[in-house]
């Protein structure tokens, strides 16, 4: 399998770059010269940064351009963008232009395509190595910050081997802002961990810790596998009661946040595809 990708891997690849013409189009190129090979499968590893839609338009230009060459191309894009939306509209546009398989990690939704597979990896493996290393397992509450994040602190605490049951916030959105309305468990004198896929203003995090506090918890910290991270959000997090956020680098941040290689995950699912 030949692997591509738009920023440098540990596994062997080719590095897929971009040319902007002076009206703003751009172009895909790489630094070899590609042949058709019709027995030769290909993967796409595409990091989808901000501006997400500028990304999306080149991943989409990248996988027609190596279409020329591969009949069979995966792609795998550890943060999958439109997940959130009821569209989930990248995943659907990725299979009607011929994508049949596509990789990612910690996917915001399930989805069920009958022309593309779906590979879903989860990084709860390497946020329980993490939370062994760096915290007193018998001190610690494992939280979900909304009901949405139960199945992923479930897998966790099982890791963990911890008996504690998962604490689970209730919230309700009004005019887009998440409200809390009741902590289900006893924090009083535990770390609190919150487990989220996503932080993106980061305000659901920011009240959940701020709610955990009062109810006598020590200190909270933030896992999240995706740092969308969008306007204020790093600001935010500095000023709410979260003693440290860990993310994993499925998006690159500029920001001095402590981040998790996914680049493991991302190997085995290359070589096991």
């Amino acid at each position: 399998m030949r692997i591509y990708t738009n920023q440098p891997l540990s596994l062997p690849h080719t590095l897929i770059q971009k040319h902007s013409f002076s009206d703003g189009e751009t172009d895909i190129m790489v630094s070899e010269d590609l042949t058709f090979n019709p027995t030769q499968d290909a993967a796409l590893v595409y990091f989808v940064q901000k501006p997400i839609n500028e990304y999306i338009t080149n991943l989409l230009q990248t996988i027609t351009f190596l279409q020329k060459y591969h009949q069979q191309i995966t792609v795998c894009l550890p943060y999958l963008p439109y997940m959130r939306s009821k569209s989930q509209f990248l995943l659907h546009t990725l299979s009607r232009i011929g994508v049949t398989r596509c990789i990612t990690i910690d996917a915001h939704a399930d989805c069920s395509l009958s022309t593309l597979t779906l590979k879903n990896i989860s990084v709860a493996e390497i946020f329980a190595k993490h939370i062994k290393e760096n915290h007193i397992l018998n001190k610690i509450a494992i939280v979900a910050p909304d009901k949405g994040a139960i199945k992923r602190c479930e897998a966790i605490r099982a890791l963990l081997e911890i008996s504690s049951p998962i604490i689970y916030i209730d919230k309700v959105r009004m005019a887009s802002i998440p409200h809390i309305e009741a902590i289900h468990g006893d924090v009083k004198d535990k770390s609190c961990i919150l487990i989220d896929d996503i932080i993106d203003t980061g305000k659901t995090l920011c009240n959940a810790a701020v709610a955990l506090i009062k109810e006598g918890a020590t200190n909270t910290f933030a896992y999240c596998t995706h740092g969308v991270l969008s306007k204020d959000a790093i600001d935010r997090v500095q000023l709410a009661p979260i003693k440290k956020l860990i993310i994993t680098d499925t998006i690159h941040q500029a920001e001095k946040i402590e981040t998790l290689s996914i680049s493991t995950l991302i190997t085995s699912a290359l070589i096991s595809n």
